[in-house]
């Protein structure tokens, strides 16, 4: 039993960046869109299937919501997908997802996805997590309170900004649903906010990382989840 856990608890998967470049054949205005790059994170070091499934969780196109051929032959928005490894240990992968493209202006995606490496699926906030509501009003006082503190900070430069921050965040509220949006290490837990400015005052949008420790986190950990390794 002491050797099975010290196994779970330190597993890990080998990923190797794997480099593609798509090519298009764009309608007349796209030619500089002539092709776009992906960077896998190809999955080995456990079983075939396994392999697979993890790569399958992590596949940009679920992540994101696209296919290949419609990025090919329709889309024409992206430029370049690739990904960071926030953390790859005690059986458990988390992993950042970012997409960057231009349509009327350039911008930017980054999602994370945390990963049982013991089954290959997705970790789900309900899956690690209890008492969400309860968790999603902690993580809300924390966002409220870099919310007026940004507002403040602003204010001292330009108060039409200010303004202008104060009304786009007037309704900004951390709910159960934002708690998908989160990363793990050794530490604790990221999550994060999303926004959803504009490009025209995506310089104004605050920090959306919100990071709490296990030990803070100790009574919404799920004693039957993935994280509970992590409580002492």
């Amino acid at each position: 039993m002491l050797a099975f856990v010290c196994v779970d608890y330190t597993q890990t998967v080998k990923i190797t960046p794997k480099k593609t470049v798509y090519k298009r054949k764009p309608d007349k205005g796209f030619e500089h869109k002539k092709t776009f790059t992906i960077t896998y994170p190809k999955i080995s070091g456990l079983t075939a299937a396994l392999n697979k499934k993890i790569e399958k969780s992590v596949s940009y196109e679920r992540v994101f919501d696209f296919t290949l051929n419609e990025e090919i032959n329709e889309l024409f928005w992206l430029e370049e997908a690739g990904y960071k490894i926030d953390y790859n240990n005690r059986g458990i992968l988390s992993i950042a997802l970012s997409i960057d493209g231009s349509g009327a202006y350039p911008s930017g995606l980054t999602k994370h996805i945390v990963v049982n490496l013991k089954n290959g699926n997705q970790i789900n906030a309900a899956d690690a997590f209890t008492k969400l509501p309860e968790l999603a009003r902690l993580a809300d006082k924390s966002l409220q309170s870099r919310i007026k503190k940004a507002i403040a900070e602003r204010r001292k430069e330009s108060a039409e900004d200010a303004e202008t921050l104060r009304e786009r965040l007037t309704e900004a509220k951390f709910g159960a649903e934002n708690l998908e949006l989160f990363s793990v290490n050794q530490k604790g837990v990221t999550f994060y906010y999303d926004y959803g400015f504009p490009h025209v005052i995506l310089a104004l949008e605050p920090d959306n990382q919100f990071f709490f420790s296990y030990n803070q986190l100790k009574s919404f950990i799920k004693t039957s989840g993935s994280l509970k390794q992590f409580i002492r």
